[in-house]
């Protein structure tokens, strides 16, 4: 397993071991997965709400403002 050593400001050296690819292969498909999850609930609590058939700008800014945390996650 890889190992990364930082030494730091005041001579103390850090070590921890590097996830490999396929963990963070894993990782990077559970993220999005939740991503999708979240944004699919949005919409489906927009229809819930029938947001769509009063005005289609104020339903496209609504989406745009719930869906924003999906866009800003690491």
């Amino acid at each position: 397993m890889n190992k990364l050593e930082i030494n730091t400001a005041q001579n103390v050296k850090i070590q921890y071991n590097l996830a490999s690819l396929g963990s963070r292969m894993i990782a990077f498909a559970i993220d999005y997965f939740i991503i999708v999850c979240y944004f699919f609930f949005c919409m489906f609590l927009l229809d819930a709400l029938d947001i769509t058939s009063r005005d289609p700008y104020l339903f496209y800014g609504i989406i745009m403002g719930m869906t924003l945390p999906a866009f800003f996650t690491p």
